[in-house]
C-alpha cells in the first residue's frame, strides 16, 4: 500500500515539475519577445524623427541593454504608392531582434 502511494505522490511531482519547466521557458521567451518588440518600436522612432526627409535606403542600429546584452533593428521604408504600400506619405516597417526572437512593427502614414 506504502509503495503505491509513493508512486501515485511521485507521479504527481513529476507532473507539475514538467509543467513548472515548461511555464518557467515560456516566461523567458516572453521576456525576450518583448526586448524585441521594442527595439522594432525603436526603429520606427528613428525613422519618425527624420519623418520630413526619411532614409529610402533603410536603417539599421543596435540598443544597449547594460551587461553586454544588445538588441538590434533593421528598418526598410517605402514611399506611398511603391509596393503595396497605401500610404499617404510612406510605409515603414521595422524588425527587431534579441538573441532568437524576432519581432516586427509597420507604421503607415
Amino acid at each position: 500500500m506504502a509503495v503505491i502511494v509513493l508512486a501515485i505522490l511521485l507521479g504527481i511531482s513529476l507532473g507539475l515539475s514538467s509543467l513548472i519547466v515548461t511555464k518557467i521557458k515560456i516566461i523567458r521567451g516572453m521576456e525576450e519577445s518583448v526586448i524585441a518588440f521594442y527595439a522594432a518600436d525603436t526603429g520606427i522612432e528613428v525613422v519618425l524623427v527624420e519623418r520630413q526627409n526619411p532614409n529610402l535606403s533603410g536603417y539599421s542600429g543596435s540598443v544597449n541593454l547594460g551587461g553586454g546584452d544588445t538588441a538590434t533593428y533593421d528598418v526598410t521604408v517605402t514611399r506611398a504608392g511603391q509596393g503595396s504600400c497605401a500610404a499617404l506619405n510612406f510605409c515603414i516597417k521595422s524588425i527587431g531582434n534579441y538573441k532568437n526572437t524576432r519581432r516586427a512593427v509597420e507604421v503607415r502614414y
